[in-house]
């Protein structure tokens, strides 16, 4: 709808540095994956793919780290 906001999902492609360094998660393997299970989708560079994080959260304690 708006053309920042087209240029802003684009970027990932048409902008980023590809020198082999993490700087985006299309840098990381899970995305990379993805690409490769589903090449019509990634194909259209505007589409949006939703990245989860947890950053260590351990809502069912099945590791040894603890929140509080």
């Amino acid at each position: 709808m708006c053309s920042n906001s087209a240029e802003s999902v684009r970027w990932h492609e048409e902008e980023r540095s590809k020198n082999g360094k993490m700087r985006h998660p299309a840098d990381g393997e899970a995305w990379k994956d993805f690409d490769r299970l589903h090449p019509i989708f990634s194909s259209e560079t505007q589409n949006v793919r939703l990245d989860l994080k947890s950053d260590g959260f351990n809502p069912f304690r099945t590791t040894s780290i603890s929140h509080k």
